[in-house]
């Protein structure tokens, strides 16, 4: 029986797994800064937010995290308010563990009261 030639889904692709997680924050694309979005998942490689902003596939942005502040990522893809995104530099092991540490106790206004770098 001949294999499928289609492609696999994104999350065959990924370089290390993937935390739920819910929280809100902003995102700065380009010079636009302050666009809302909810960060879906994240992992030490990269991570996924919903957003009414459109972003293209290679686009530079910035993820505003508790505790990593504002962190570089580039845009891998977009489907439907929906992007997936590789952090410039993965964040290691401790990194990673403090911000979702701090992504689990977050409360609804912390961009508010939090230090953006």
């Amino acid at each position: 029986m001949p294999q499928s030639t289609e492609k696999s889904d994104f999350s065959d692709q990924r370089r290390s797994e993937r935390v739920e997680v819910f929280l809100r924050t902003n995102l700065t694309v380009g010079k636009k800064s302050g666009i809302s979005a909810q960060l879906v998942n994240i992992s030490t490689h990269g991570f996924m937010v919903r957003t009414a902003e459109t972003v293209a596939e290679g686009t530079n942005i910035k993820i505003l995290l508790p505790s990593a502040g504002n962190v570089g990522a580039k845009a891998v893809w977009g489907l439907g308010g929906r992007i997936g995104c590789s952090f410039d530099i993965p964040l290691d092991e401790t990194d990673f563990t403090r911000t979702l540490d701090a992504i689990k106790t977050a409360k609804p206004n912390w961009q508010s009261t939090s230090v953006h770098t």
